[in-house]
């Protein structure tokens, strides 16, 4: 993870203050709509809600080790809760929820 949030720090910032934009439940994540030569084009996420990331992070904070604890191997105890669908619509009506 710590890979994916530096790999998006731009010149000037620090670290820390970078953030991926969440895919959440009722959020537009790219939409493109009357541009010059391109297509008309809307994705948005379905899910998570912000009850179900919330839940997430408990999840992933509950495996991480206390202070003077050996490392543990993280295990899947409940369903995928933090998964994300999505809605993609483009221009000619050809809607798919992936």
């Amino acid at each position: 993870m710590r890979e994916v949030l530096d790999g998006r720090k731009r010149p000037g910032t620090h670290a820390r203050t970078v953030a991926p934009k969440w895919a959440q439940a009722e959020r537009p994540l790219f939409v493109r709509v009357g541009v010059p030569g391109g297509f008309d084009a809307e994705v948005w996420a379905l899910s998570p809600s912000d009850g179900a990331r919330a839940l997430s992070f408990h999840e992933i904070a509950d495996v991480l080790p206390q202070h003077g604890q050996g490392q543990r191997r993280a295990v899947t105890l409940t369903p995928n809760r933090a998964s994300v669908v999505l809605w993609i619509d483009d221009a000619d009506g050809n809607a798919r929820c992936v």
